[in-house]
């Protein structure tokens, strides 16, 4: 976690470690499995369909979204994996409407 603390601590937009309200790393468990996500869900205290998750990973999005979660594929230039299967792609954070 701190080196997911360190990194959105230090992006081209500045600090954004503000932007999150809680950190988690393979400790929560496996990153393919929907379990994993409704540990996350349950430790933030909120129904999983209330969470937003982005990765650039398909099987990490199809767990999430099994779990309920919305789920957004990042399409990153330069990722190997640009399948972004059943999932809407953003490749902007910019376009994200961030509501506390």
């Amino acid at each position: 976690m701190p080196a997911q603390q360190l990194l959105y601590g230090h992006c081209s937009g500045g600090d954004l470690r503000s932007l999150f309200s809680h950190w988690f790393d393979s400790r929560t468990g496996p990153k393919q499995e929907s379990g994993s996500y409704r540990h996350i869900a349950d430790a933030m205290g909120v129904d999983p369909a209330a969470v937003l998750f982005i990765s650039d990973s398909l099987p990490e999005c199809e767990a999430a979204c099994r779990s309920g979660m919305a789920v957004l594929f990042s399409d990153r230039p330069g990722n190997p994996q640009r399948d972004s299967g059943q999932f809407e792609k953003i490749s902007d954070y910019s376009t994200l409407l961030i509501q506390p």
